[in-house]
């Protein structure tokens, strides 16, 4: 048994109120960047790259998809580059000098920056001090010199040390900036690819582990241990069984709460395919859904979040608790609370797992409460009506 408390987490409870939701459709840094390449005329097509008028040496890509500007930015960092932190990050340094260089005047510049909250140095010097033509700045930006890509709790360095030049570009870990789309549009997109996503690429992978590196439970039962989320009962990782010598992910019903930390971790991986009823509530938003776990999850992981299971109740009809995805790369987690009937165990065509989720809660806002509702009067007094 996993004890727990339900965690209420204060920026949800501003959801649907204005200091939270932003309304407009194209609010967003790439909403921002689409109109100033329709103001320097560039050709918005499919996949284009061009040679920057500003900056001959440097080229630029634009991704349109039906007409939505994707992606955008100069051309910094190869696809075959090793990431070592989320693609959206190095989307966002390919962005931001891109943005820069379609403003023809530094003091415009210096408001991007300034917005932005970011710091744009120069050998040492903010960028505002410094006398340093623009495109010199640019043509420093090139992986044949030394590059690096470093945070702490709060935000990004990228540094380049180019041939007399070194550059530096600070920036907040905020998931909305990153991302490119405000908090409204944001929500509206996961809405959207919850309806459309059907993800197989990782189902039916084979489970490779080693028995040395794993804590036995009982019997034939392993937990390969994660780390926890605030509190302890907060918890990831993965619980095993073992035949012979092949493995599978635990699910049976005699160890239904390890079973959930499973589900809610790798059903696109243990191919778990009856239905979830979701709610979504955020920024303005709501709607319903029915859809696989599985694709719940892929989506989940693919995002990039990390899944921290708690149990708050069991008793014989069902488990009731909270799942925390969390993105630290992006800052932002997705809190879904979730009611499980232990008939899931039994497979049975007419069950149905229930939960409610918000998106996009920034970590930067989080606070340790308790709130006054359970996750299980959460999903009760959800609309599942799709």
């Amino acid at each position: 048994m996993f004890p727990f408390r339900s965690i209420g987490v204060a920026v949800m409870l501003c959801v649907g109120s204005l200091a939270c939701a932003q309304q407009g459709t194209s609010s967003g840094h790439l909403g921002l960047l689409r109109r100033q390449l329709e103001m320097r005329k560039v050709a918005l097509v499919t996949d284009s790259s061009l040679h920057l008028k500003s900056c001959p040496q440097k080229e630029m890509y634009v991704l349109m998809d039906k007409n939505e500007l994707k992606k955008a930015g100069l051309k910094l960092f190869p696809v075959e580059m090793e990431k070592v932190f989320h693609p959206a990050v190095y989307d966002f340094i390919e962005r931001t000098f891109l943005h820069l260089s379609l403003l023809q005047m530094k003091s415009q510049r210096e408001v991007l920056l300034r917005q932005d909250q970011l710091s744009l140095s120069v050998n040492g010097l903010n960028y505002k001090d410094c006398s340093v033509d623009f495109c010199s700045i640019l043509n420093a930006l090139d992986l044949k010199y030394p590059f690096s890509l470093t945070a702490d709790s709060t935000r990004y360095q990228a540094s380049w040390q180019g041939v007399g030049m070194k550059v530096d570009l600070l920036f907040p870990k905020q998931y909305d900036l990153l991302l490119g789309y405000d908090k409204y549009e944001l929500t509206q997109r996961l809405i959207t690819n919850l309806s459309i996503r059907h993800q197989t690429d990782f189902r039916n992978a084979p489970v490779k582990w080693e028995e040395s590196s794993l804590q036995k439970i009982r019997g034939n039962v392993f937990y390969d241990r994660g780390d926890v989320f605030m509190i302890p009962q907060m918890k990831s990782g993965t619980y095993l069984m073992k035949s012979g010598t092949a493995w599978s992910y635990l699910f049976n019903a005699y160890f239904p709460e390890e079973s959930v930390l499973n589900l809610f971790s790798h059903a696109h991986q243990m191919n778990f395919l009856l239905p979830f009823s979701l709610a979504v509530k955020g920024y303005n938003s709501s709607a319903a859904k029915s859809i696989g776990l599985a694709d719940f999850v892929s989506l989940m992981i693919s995002e990039g979040c990390r899944p921290y299971v708690g149990i708050e109740t069991m008793d014989s009809k069902q488990i009731t608790g909270t799942v925390i995805y969390l993105n630290r790369d992006l800052m932002y987690e997705h809190l879904l609370y979730f009611q499980l009937p232990l008939e899931v165990f039994h497979k049975k065509d007419n069950v149905r797992i229930k939960a409610v989720l918000y998106p996009y809660i920034p970590l930067n806002n989080l606070e340790n409460l308790y709130a006054d509702e359970s996750p299980s009067a959460v999903v009760q007094s959800a609309d599942f009506s799709y």
